[in-house]
């Protein structure tokens, strides 16, 4: 179970020392606080707030906004009107089932002006005197502060080794759900592939399996994202990155094979997959697999070219999806044409590019998975080098 962190001022400890029941959930703190309904009945709500974790695991000293969530109803006064403390009604998910009634933006004032507060202790009993005051007022002899032995509680769906402090301040927990649904595969890590895992990384997916059977050589320490140090070389690439990655992302797996319809079984429980191999067959065989077991994917490739004036070719990022599916099986099924030769085959140093290539894909599958808006859905993306133009092709 997480427990509440030191913090500055001591302001958890003085809540607690007080008879407040505050706790933690993941990247919140929760307090319990009383209020009247418009039937002027007590109820109990929740007064949550998001965390932020300095160095040392210490709780910042000032609170990051001044607004609080409010949870359980709709406090209201001793006539039952509505209680005004600003910000307005919400139907956000926080965490578990608990969902925000109320984004409340109720700043301290000091000498007719209003102020940020100093820290938490301030801000939680600003806002608890606030919402009490009713239930002090019509009922006197009401106990505002009983004691209910509530553990802290580990946000078990967190897929990082830190609290998700980012989703939490940004008050998109429901986003969030929407990625942590997935378990994403990343299949060849030697350019591309490896900034998507890193991208993902940073992402709550609920888990990250990647595939790849080379092992790690020089110039792939040119197309990955971060230093590498010489005692990798030589190492399994898809280990490699599992092994970094886990230091922020509790759930990446690897495999140090190729995928093929032989082991097709690995692909099992994976909701959507990245295809990052630069070999036109092994392509073909991937987006053949992953249609017939309809996973959906994303399939990115470049071309580049040598001219007078430079590198010159093309980015390109392709989604496969239901509404796409009749043009990704006409784009990998029909007869392979020769392909002109393709300078980026050379291991050519395109670091940019790949990283581009990657953000292209990453951004894409968020829209795919409802975290970022898509207006209109679109299943594949052209962006040329030279001029810097993106053509998108919609469903």
């Amino acid at each position: 179970m997480s427990l509440l962190p030191p913090s500055h001022n001591d302001s958890f400890q003085r809540l607690l020392d007080e008879g407040f029941t505050l706790y933690r959930h993941g990247a919140f703190i929760v307090g319990r606080v009383p209020f009247l309904d418009a039937n002027l009945t007590v109820q109990h709500g929740l007064l949550i707030d998001a965390i932020s974790e300095e160095a040392g695991g210490v709780a910042g000293q000032s609170p990051f906004l001044h607004q609080f969530l409010f949870s359980g109803g709709t406090p209201s006064n001793i006539d039952g009107t509505q209680l005004v403390l600003g910000g307005g009604p919400d139907n956000r998910l926080i965490f578990d089932n608990v969902n925000a009634d109320w984004f409340w933006s109720f700043k301290k004032t000091e000498n007719g002006q209003a102020r940020d507060y100093v820290d938490f202790y301030e801000k939680f009993r600003h806002h608890f005197d606030a919402i009490t005051a009713p239930v002090r007022h019509l009922y006197p002899d009401v106990e505002l502060k009983p004691f209910v032995n509530v553990l802290s509680v580990e946000d078990d769906n967190n897929p990082f080794v830190f609290n998700d402090e980012h989703s939490a301040r940004a008050a998109v927990m429901d986003l969030r759900e929407n990625l942590l649904a997935h378990r994403v595969g990343v299949i060849g890590v030697g350019g591309t592939g490896s900034f998507i895992v890193d991208l993902l990384s940073k992402s709550p997916v609920n888990k990250i399996v990647v595939f790849d059977p080379d092992i790690l050589k020089v110039h792939n320490t040119f197309r990955s994202p971060g230093p590498a140090i010489r005692e990798d070389l030589g190492r399994p690439k898809a280990e490699l990155l599992a092994h970094r990655y886990l230091r922020s992302h509790k759930r990446v797996e690897h495999h140090n094979v190729a995928v093929s319809p032989a082991n097709a079984e690995l692909l099992e429980g994976l909701t959507f997959v990245f295809v990052c191999v630069d070999k036109e067959g092994v392509r073909r065989e991937l987006a053949t697999l992953l249609l017939e077991k309809d996973i959906p994917f994303i399939d990115t490739g470049m071309g580049l070219d040598r001219s007078a004036a430079g590198l010159t070719g093309m980015v390109r990022t392709t989604l496969s999806r239901p509404e796409s599916r009749p043009m990704i099986e006409a784009e990998f099924t029909t007869p392979a044409h020769e392909v002109a030769e393709n300078i980026y085959h050379t291991n050519i140093q395109t670091a940019d590019l790949n990283a581009l290539n990657a953000a292209t894909a990453v951004m894409m599958f968020k829209k795919y998975a409802g975290y970022y808006a898509e207006m209109p859905q679109t299943w594949q993306s052209l962006l040329t080098v030279q001029t810097g133009s993106t053509i998108r092709y919609p469903c």
